[in-house]
């Protein structure tokens, strides 16, 4: 009987031939198993190889300078080495000879499992089928083809020693057609996350954090993720030592702690455990106020500054030409300075001096309130911080009764000079017993 095609497996080759091309039909004769040549178009014949009376195998030929690439031909199938049959619906294209242009990534951990696009010339525009990627000995198939050219695939695990670099190549075609571009692909143990220093920042970002551990690769794709946010500079300092600038985040993300993770090859990230460092997200420090708003210029005046994150404060300075002091007092919310002397002749004098704080990270940095510096009263006065105001410095001069029952609860009268009717007048007996006082005169007043 005459032989007939119906189907070729596959229907696409490159214009460089050699692939292996099976043709399904019937017909195909043994007895003349010799004489078997498979014919693309009209001049390129090649031999065939039997399998069964149904199937026949052929390479394709180059076709460089015989058939334009992209053109599709008949394929026909002559038992006699003379006459050759074939089938309109049958038809083998010509495809240009497919090479990697790019591959990203092109490292991953041994442990597989990244998905890695490549960019592949040839196979943009013509119907390639059963497309794998090739890492070694290792075949991968490809999930995705796009009508650019680009291929994704899944990168296989891998069970051998770290550093790994194997030939990274593309067939299509059952295998058939396969770049030969040199292109390499590394396998690496995963980095992991031992240390951060600082551990915290504020949610503005621009911190430089330190981050040790184990794994880390001067790869040119390094990365570094706090928490989903990706940092905008990463700098490799050596296998256990990378810095990360902090990402900034939205301010209702203060007070989270997230995890920091490293990315040698850019996507796939160390493992994020419970038990690896974590670093804190603190709002932007702020300073709500001052009191009392005066200081005196001898620095006799301690300050308290209230605001929100003020804990991470080290030094105050008062004006930006002041001498640094440092905190005697801090919590979360407010912290205590006392503004440091300076002289009749200072430009601050009778002026304000804006507060500028150094955190522990970070230079100072003005912090939008101001003190205002007041000449020192003279020895016969007495300046109110709270009040803002001078007063004469009282006298006391005598007291009667000199003694009392140790019980208390009984009115003494003080004489002296200078006396002044204000609210909250106070006697205090030694150092630190406070009672109330009622002014008579200048010169007169009565303690409880």
């Amino acid at each position: 009987s005459h032989p007939y095609i119906y189907s070729i497996i596959p229907q696409t080759g490159s214009i460089q031939g050699g692939t292996l091309v099976t043709l399904k039909g019937h017909g195909f004769s043994k007895k003349y198993a010799h004489k078997l040549l498979c014919r693309f178009g009209k001049m390129l014949t090649v031999a065939a190889e039997y399998k069964s009376n149904q199937e026949v195998r052929c390479i394709s030929p180059n076709a460089e300078g015989i058939i334009s690439v992209g053109e599709s031909v008949q394929l026909a199938i002559s038992i006699n080495g003379h006459d050759f049959v074939s089938s309109k619906e049958i038809a083998f294209t010509f495809i240009p000879q497919i090479y990697i242009k790019s591959l990203n990534p092109s490292s991953a951990p041994v442990t597989g499992g990244t998905c890695i696009t490549a960019l592949v010339s040839g196979i943009e525009s013509y119907n390639v089928t059963d497309t794998f990627c090739h890492f070694g000995t290792l075949v991968s198939p490809v999930t995705l083809i796009d009508s650019e050219g680009k291929i994704t695939c899944t990168v296989p695990s891998i069970d051998t020693w770290v550093g790994l670099t194997v030939p990274f190549e593309i067939s299509v075609n059952g295998e058939n057609d396969k770049t030969d571009s040199g292109s390499v692909f590394t396998y690496y143990e995963p980095p992991i996350v031992m240390g951060l220093q600082p551990s915290f920042g504020s949610v503005v970002g621009g911190n430089l954090v330190t981050v040790t551990g184990t794994g880390f690769i001067n790869s040119g794709d390094i990365a570094c993720a706090f928490g989903l946010s990706i940092s905008p500079r990463v700098t490799y300092i050596s296998e256990t030592k990378v810095t990360c600038v902090s990402p900034s985040v939205s301010a209702n993300e203060s007070d989270n702690d997230v995890s920091v993770r490293i990315a040698n090859n850019g996507v796939d990230f160390s493992p994020n455990y419970t038990s690896f460092p974590r670093y804190t997200y603190e709002g932007n420090p702020t300073v709500i106020r001052v009191t009392p708003e005066f200081a005196i210029a001898d620095g006799s005046t301690m300050c308290i500054i209230t605001g929100k994150y003020l804990h991470r404060a080290v030094a105050c300075r008062f004006g930006s030409l002041g001498d640094v002091v440092q905190i005697t007092h801090k919590k979360m919310s407010e912290i205590a300075c006392t503004p440091p002397p300076i002289s009749l002749s200072s430009p601050y004098l009778n002026s304000t001096a804006e507060i500028h704080l150094k955190f522990e990270t970070g230079s100072f940095t003005p912090m939008g309130v101001s003190i205002r510096y007041e000449k020192p009263p003279s020895q016969n006065e007495i300046h109110s911080i709270s009040l803002g105001e001078t007063f004469s410095r009282p006298e006391v001069q005598s007291v009667e009764p000199y003694s009392v029952s140790a019980g208390g609860g009984y009115w003494i009268s003080v004489y002296g000079k200078r006396f002044i009717n204000r609210e909250g007048l106070q006697c205090v007996f030694g150092h630190d017993i406070f009672t109330r006082g009622r002014f008579l005169s200048q010169k007169k007043i009565m303690c409880q």
